[in-house]
This record gives structure tokens, sequence and C-alpha cells, in this order.
């Protein structure tokens, strides 16, 4: 009678020590993978808000962290067409530029062409 009693004590133990096993830490354990690392893309050159030459073409200096899901980026200028750019670091030409104020956006993209969020812009004026 009295394990019946102590049957519901015994589950909770059985319980919390099976899933105490549940947090790793043993040897078994995986360390986390870099690929975890917040994803970044940052544009370096033209800075935002520079004045460039009209009618020239403009080199874009760009560097990519790509998250789990990136493949290559996407570099597009006031939401025309994007250059599929597979390096994650390096220059990019584009223009020449007609004068006024333009938006330059990298975006990385899965292999379907899917942006993940992971993008940055700047504005620049061509005079």
């Amino acid at each position: 009678m009295e394990m019946r009693q102590n049957l519901p004590l015994l589950v909770w133990i059985c319980l919390a020590a099976a899933l105490a096993g549940c947090g790793g830490g043993g040897n078994d354990a995986q360390p986390q993978s870099s690929s975890l690392a917040p994803a970044e893309v940052r544009i370096s050159a033209p800075r935002d808000g520079a004045i460039v030459p009209a009618g020239e073409p403009v080199t874009i200096r760009y560097e990519a962290k790509l998250s789990p899901r990136g493949d290559h980026l996407h570099i597009s200028v006031d939401g025309g067409k994007p250059d599929i750019v597979k390096q994650v670091k390096g220059a990019h030409t584009i223009g020449p530029l007609p004068a006024g104020i333009h938006t330059v956006l990298v975006t990385e993209v899965t292999s379907e062409h899917i942006p993940t969020g992971n993008d940055a812009s700047i504005r620049i004026t061509a005079q």
C-alpha cells in the first residue's frame, strides 16, 4: 500500500532525472557552429550621402557574412534588376548613373533568390 502512495513521487523523480539529462553538457554535446553568429551586410564605399560623378561608373565596396540560409548577394540600384554577386567581399561596379539621388541596395538571398532580411543600403547623389 505504501508503494502506491509513493508512486507519483517516483514518477516525478524519474521524469526530473530524464529531463536533467537533456540539457547536454556531456561528452556528446556539440559545440555551436560559427554559422550561428549574426549575419551582416556592409557597404564601405561610397559612404551614405556621398556625391559621385554623374554619367560615370561607380564602384561599390561591400562585405557580407552570410546567414545559414544565405547563398549569394544581389546588388541593385533604385529597385531595378539586381546584379547577382557570388563573392561575399569585394568591389562591384554599377552605372553609369544619371544625375540625381540613387539608392544602392546589397541584399543577401537564398539559392532561390529569396531575400533573407540581411541587407544594407546607401543613398548617393550623382552630379
